[in-house]
This record gives C-alpha cells, sequence and structure tokens, in this order.
C-alpha cells in the first residue's frame, strides 16, 4: 500500500497505481510495483509504503515554478 499526505497532512490520492511489474528488468529479490504522484502544490509532501512486514516514508520538498527557477 501507498499512501501521500499533502503539505497540511490531508491526504490525498494516487494518480495511478501501485501496479505490479510482472516483466521487470530490476534483478533484485522482491516485488516492483509502480505508483503515479501528482504533487499540485509547493510544500512538504510525505509518501508512506506500507507492506505486511513493516513501512518506510519520504519526504519530498516541491517548490512553485517560481521559487524552483
Amino acid at each position: 500500500m501507498m499512501t501521500v499526505a499533502g503539505p497540511l497532512a490531508e491526504a490525498d490520492a494516487l494518480d495511478w497505481g501501485p501496479r505490479l511489474h510482472y516483466d521487470s528488468n530490476y534483478d533484485r529479490p522482491g516485488d516492483e510495483y509502480g505508483s503515479g504522484v501528482v504533487f499540485d502544490a509547493p510544500g512538504c509532501w510525505t509518501v508512506t509504503f506500507t507492506r505486511t512486514d513493516g513501512s518506510a516514508s519520504v519526504q519530498i520538498q516541491v517548490l512553485s515554478a517560481k521559487d524552483a527557477g
């Protein structure tokens, strides 16, 4: 499972996925999934990945177009 929380800690929907990749060229043990996220506002976003044996979170700082230049 994958969840996304926006800058104000509100839950946001995935654009697509998670989708299992059956024919991957990533030669590592375990399953590979793909998901799409649209970060539609600047700020700190948290993406959390959860499986039955654990979880991990990543924080991503999204800049506005005027701040990215």
